[in-house]
């Protein structure tokens, strides 16, 4: 009950009842309130303390909410603050660096130009330069015209004188083959008359070759008397040989006597008397040689 209806009922008793009544009313009913009191303060208390907790932890709560939404705020402001701050230096220098990299990029576009226009009109003259490619080509040219004139020269010079080589040699060969010469009975090996083309060389026949060799180096001298003598006998026995060797060729027997042996054996008779032993071998050799070549001719026919 509120303290403002307690006294409006007061205040009715005492306009009914008399002064000292009404003092032991309200002595009474203080002291019954004093009891009730008494009995209800530990409650109340309790009650009290309870509220007093969760009040405070109310505050406390918010108070700490507040405190956090306020921290939380303030760092979300430096962060943003922080950031801002560096994103504006990064932009700034990657504004700084594209700036940078423009005027360097434009540098070396003016830097390129400078040095070619200065290298062309200063180093590297392109009409000079030009002038100097065409004078290299017709210098080449000249080169070239002149090597292959001084290799045509060589050629020709190394051909004449292969040419010769095989000249020279071709006549020191021939000059030993007088004896393959044509004669007016027999013709040689080289002038056959059954043969429509001649062998040559150097586009002359093998036959001129060997006769003008045999009379270029041939020098005939006389002969001696008893050297006369001496190949009439030879020819004599060559006759017999050829008549011997033609009765072989028919199938008669001429005996076990060899007529080359013999012929041999009277020459090497003729010669031993009164003469040196290297007259003899060299005389001696010459006949052999002589007598071989007759039979060889004999055999040919």
């Amino acid at each position: 009950v509120s303290t403002q209806s307690t006294w409006d009922i007061l205040f009715k008793k005492s306009m009914q009842t008399s002064t000292t009544a009404l003092i032991d009313c309200i002595v009474k009913d203080y002291y019954e309130r004093m009891i009730d009191c008494e009995k209800k303060r530990i409650k109340e208390k309790s009650v009290a303390v309870a509220i007093q907790k969760l009040y405070r932890m109310f505050h406390d709560r918010k108070e700490l909410k507040i405190a956090k939404n306020a921290a939380s705020y303030i760092k979300i402001k430096y962060k943003r603050y922080k950031a801002i701050n560096k994103v504006g230096v990064i932009r700034d220098d990657e504004n700084e660096v594209r700036k940078m990299t423009f005027f360097h990029s434009q540098a070396i576009v003016i830097q390129k130009c400078y040095r070619g226009f200065m290298c062309r009109k200063y180093q590297h003259d392109y009409f000079a330069r030009k002038q100097f490619l065409g004078h290299i080509v017709e210098k080449n040219s000249e080169v070239q015209e002149k090597m292959e004139e001084t290799s045509k020269a060589n050629a020709i010079e190394y051909q004449k004188s292969k040419e010769e080589m095989a000249r020279a040699e071709f006549a020191m060969i021939t000059s030993n083959l007088h004896h393959l010469t044509s004669t007016k009975i027999q013709p040689g090996i080289y002038n056959s008359p059954y043969v429509a083309n001649k062998p040559q060389a150097f586009n002359v026949d093998i036959e001129t070759h060997l006769q003008t060799s045999f009379k270029s180096n041939y020098q005939w001298k006389p002969p001696k008397p008893n050297r006369i003598s001496f190949y009439k006998e030879i020819a004599k026995e060559e006759y017999e040989i050829r008549k011997k060797l033609m009765q072989v060729h028919k199938g008669i027997n001429i005996g076990t006597h060899d007529p080359i042996s013999i012929v041999v054996n009277k020459t090497q008779g003729k010669e031993q008397m009164g003469k040196p032993e290297k007259t003899k071998t060299v005389k001696l050799k010459k006949k052999q040689e002589t007598i071989n070549d007759s039979l060889h001719i004999i055999t040919e026919t």
